[in-house]
């Protein structure tokens, strides 16, 4: 069985509000992933996961401008190092999250064209987790 993931471009406000995901009558494009395959491979089932498209240079060379990452929902706490989905005051990002000592969580874009922002839980920044990239595919 193949099942449709509505794939929504990161960045745009349609598709992330209130700290969730919401669907939006706009599909910008859709993917089929077999049920199977996303078990096997990923643990997960087509309800856990969304499909976001890059924009951007931030994240080069890792991810690219239109590459597409899936995103596990289920993981919006930060338990290790990894590429999340973050919303950081009004601005929605694919970054790398990496803790640093006395509580602190550095946002870094792998382009090291962009300085990594540090947040600390008094520094007055709205954070949230959305995600966790959990997939990408590119297209040559």
């Amino acid at each position: 069985t193949a099942y449709e993931i509505s794939a929504c471009l990161v960045g745009s406000e349609m598709c992330i509000r209130d700290r969730s995901w919401t669907v939006d009558q706009t599909i910008v494009e859709q993917m089929p992933f077999q049920d199977r395959w996303l078990r096997q491979q990923l643990g997960k089932s087509a309800d856990q996961i969304v499909l976001v498209s890059v924009e951007g240079d931030s994240m080069e060379p890792t991810l690219e401008e239109n590459d597409l990452v899936l995103i596990d929902r289920q993981q919006t706490e930060f338990a290790r190092e990894g590429i999340y989905v973050i919303r950081l005051d009004d601005m929605l990002m694919v970054k790398r999250l990496q803790r640093q000592p006395k509580g602190l969580i550095q946002i870094i874009s792998d382009n090291f064209n962009y300085p990594p922002i540090t947040l600390s839980s008094d520094s007055g920044e709205s954070f949230d987790i959305l995600g966790k990239a959990i997939w990408f595919g590119r297209v040559f």
